[in-house]
């Protein structure tokens, strides 16, 4: 079909083993950044990275 347009978004999530919360606040930046530039990398567009010490949020456009 010529006039197809697939769009799908993801809400990915992941969490610390029981919620804990061992992710350091001071490295979150990074390990946003990270994760950012990896998907990025892999041809996906990323729309936001974000969370707390025990859980982070993925929204990606699939490309």
């Amino acid at each position: 079909m010529a006039n197809t347009y697939i769009n799908i978004k993801l809400h990915v999530i992941f969490a610390v083993k029981n919620r804990e919360s061992l992710l350091p606040t001071l490295l979150l930046p990074h390990l946003h950044a990270y994760i950012a530039k990896s998907l990025n990398q892999r041809g996906h567009r990323v729309i936001a990275v974000g969370g707390t010490n025990n859980h982070i949020h993925n929204r990606i456009n699939f490309i």
